[in-house]
């Protein structure tokens, strides 16, 4: 891995180390950088830009963009070898108490950046968690991506927390939105092994260290971090891998008193993924493995009622829209 800029004094009394793993998002690092330099408490932040490879101009433009002096930064470049790989070296450059990792096609919401450092700032430094609030770009922007659902998780003990976390097909549980603790991050060793999602291993993970040590493991609903953009070549829309990826997580770090019902979950939830899709058999033949998983009323419901609460939601939707015409 090459040092291509380097600015700044890595001395200095950072906080904060973002890691910004980046590759073929020329028309968005840009943005992404911006978001990062135009806070206020930029002096108590130290950027990592770490390049995979890209074969367009995303290193080119990230290392002729015009940081503020205020700014700590480092910007490497590397032969493609994928993000897990990028976001462990990043991982491992960090010096701060604190970490945390942003795509470089998403970006800050800097009040939502500033917000944090202050509580950081004001903070002990000891092992957290802390998940923020993110929205959506583009087709769903101004959509909140948390909901009820993660905050019924974040208020749960730590065992039901790592149970919960364990058996749910992951929905957006971000790393672009979340901040740890440096030191604690690198005890669980998140991409050491041989998966290849990066967020969802991740979280099992400071949820299982969390069963034995003083985490602060907290959801801030009110705390606007991320606009989280989704691209249409994303793992969410290609189901076949997001089934193979899921089900590597499922076998290699979900506990075994968990797994079948993780692995059950992963077959429903995907098999309601290809019935939008219209592909008929591949749900089917996927509900199916689900039933034989776990044969249990819960797995046999799980997916009907999935689809009742889409269509109550989308039915919600257009009578609030034909409402708001009126």
């Amino acid at each position: 891995m090459e040092l291509v800029r380097e600015a700044g004094d890595p001395s200095g009394a950072r906080l904060l180390t973002i890691v910004v793993p980046s590759y073929r998002h020329e028309a968005y690092v840009e943005e992404c950088l911006r978001s990062i330099d135009n806070a206020e408490l930029a002096s108590r932040i130290d950027l990592i830009v770490i390049d995979d490879g890209s074969p367009d101009t995303t290193l080119e433009r990230a290392v002729a963009f015009r940081f503020r002096d205020a700014l700590t930064l480092r910007i490497y470049s590397k032969p493609n070898s994928g993000l897990v790989d990028s976001l462990a070296r990043g991982l491992a450059l960090a010096s701060t108490p604190y970490v945390a990792f942003m795509a470089s096609d998403d970006f800050y919401s800097t009040p939502g950046l500033d917000r944090v450092l202050a509580l950081l700032a004001s903070k002990p430094r000891r092992e957290i968690c802390w998940v923020c609030q993110a929205m959506y770009l583009d087709g769903r922007d101004g959509e909140l991506v948390y909901g009820s659902h993660l905050a019924r998780i974040g208020d749960l003990p730590a065992d039901a927390r790592l149970r919960a976390l364990s058996i749910e097909h992951p929905k957006p549980l971000l790393l672009q939105s979340t901040v740890f603790s440096t030191e604690m991050l690198r005890s669980v060793g998140p991409w050491s092994g041989v998966e290849e999602l990066d967020d969802w291993p991740t979280f099992i993970r400071v949820a299982e260290m969390a069963t034995t040590e003083d985490v602060d493991f907290r959801y801030w609903p009110d705390l606007l971090l991320t606009r989280y953009r989704q691209h249409g070549g994303g793992v969410h829309n290609d189901t076949s891998r997001q089934l193979r990826l899921c089900l590597q997580v499922v076998n290699n770090v979900v506990r075994p008193e968990f797994r079948s019902e993780a692995t059950a979950h992963v077959y429903s939830d995907l098999s309601l993924v290809f019935l939008y899709q219209r592909k008929f058999l591949s749900a089917l033949r996927l509900y199916w493995h689900a039933l034989l998983t776990r044969p249990t009323p819960a797995t046999a419901l799980r997916g009907p009622i999935r689809v009742i609460r889409s269509i109550l939601k989308r039915l919600s939707g257009t009578f609030e829209h034909g409402s708001a015409a009126q």
